[in-house]
């Protein structure tokens, strides 16, 4: 990796373009607003661009420098096109020869060039690099969009697919648990806590076509308080603890979150599919769109 490189990564920190917070925006929107945001994205517009561009920065009690803002923004902007654009012009390549072209996949690649980039800007850093080296942002010689659009570009051409899988089966824990429950006409914290003890007396707890072996160390850290919820995360923690052992319920639940925004992100690009279905020429228009988009 160059020095110059890692001086820039030292500064700008994007976030994962993966991350489903980056698609947050699409959540519980109506297919006309995404489609509005899909125009904006597929225009050649600066203000457009930079409709995607999120800047944050470190120390949080600090205003992001003036000077700064605009030279991170004109080079976004600047970047954004040809990322777009390229990523496109590839995906019709390879679909002209797989025969693979679909709106599924269209409504994928969208949601993929739609994210909000999400940036944070070390200030602090910034200003002591500039001042110790006499250096103007105009001096620095690396770019701190590349790498970041590289990455990205990478994830528009990966193949398509949620991982939803710990959601689906934190649901089938947790509603073969409610069920258990409710057959043993549990009413209090206490019974739940009676009823989920025997089920497991015997160091497995079977939930449907899942067993899960419990063993002592967990009757230590499990709170007879928790409800069902509570309970169902401790056991999908019990399954998929790491190495070092332990039932991380926080990192459960954060897994959790984010499976959650992103099939909900999934729900709002389907329904915005059936509303181009609905409407050929406004399907047509994102169709030309794409197939005349140009790098620069």
């Amino acid at each position: 990796m160059r020095r110059s490189t890692r001086l820039l990564g030292s500064l700008f920190e994007f976030a994962d373009p993966t991350d489903p917070e980056n698609r947050a925006w699409a959540r519980g929107v109506e297919p006309r607003e995404i489609h509005k945001r899909v125009l904006r994205v597929l225009s050649d517009r600066i203000e457009d661009a930079l409709l995607q561009l999120s800047i944050s920065a470190t120390p949080t009690s600090s205003a992001l420098d003036g000077p700064l803002t605009t030279w991170l923004a004109k080079l976004f902007a600047r970047h954004l096109r040809p990322v777009v654009a390229n990523t496109v012009n590839f995906l019709h390549a390879r679909n002209a020869q797989t025969g693979s072209g679909s709106l599924d996949l269209t409504l994928l690649l969208l949601e993929r060039l739609t994210i909000t980039v999400r940036l944070t800007v070390h200030q602090d850093r910034v200003s002591a690099l500039l001042a110790s080296r006499d250096l103007r942002l105009a001096d620095l010689d690396a770019d701190p969009f590349k790498a970041f659009a590289v990455r990205w570009v990478a994830w528009c051409v990966s193949p398509p697919g949620r991982d939803l899988s710990l959601l689906v089966d934190y649901e089938h824990v947790y509603g073969v648990l409610q069920s258990l429950m409710r057959d043993a006409g549990v009413t209090t914290p206490h019974t739940r806590w009676e009823t989920f003890r025997h089920l497991a007396s015997g160091g497995t707890l079977r939930l449907g076509s899942v067993s899960y072996d419990v063993p002592q160390e967990f009757w230590r850290t499990v709170n007879p308080d928790w409800a069902i919820s509570e309970l169902a995360e401790a056991l999908l923690a019990l399954r998929h603890r790491g190495a070092n052992g332990g039932l991380n319920r926080t990192r459960i639940k954060e897994a959790l979150h984010l499976q959650r925004l992103d099939r909900d992100i999934g729900d709002a690009w389907t329904r915005y599919g059936q509303w181009l279905e609905d409407a050929p020429e406004t399907r047509g228009e994102i169709e030309t769109r794409l197939g005349t988009l140009l790098p620069f």
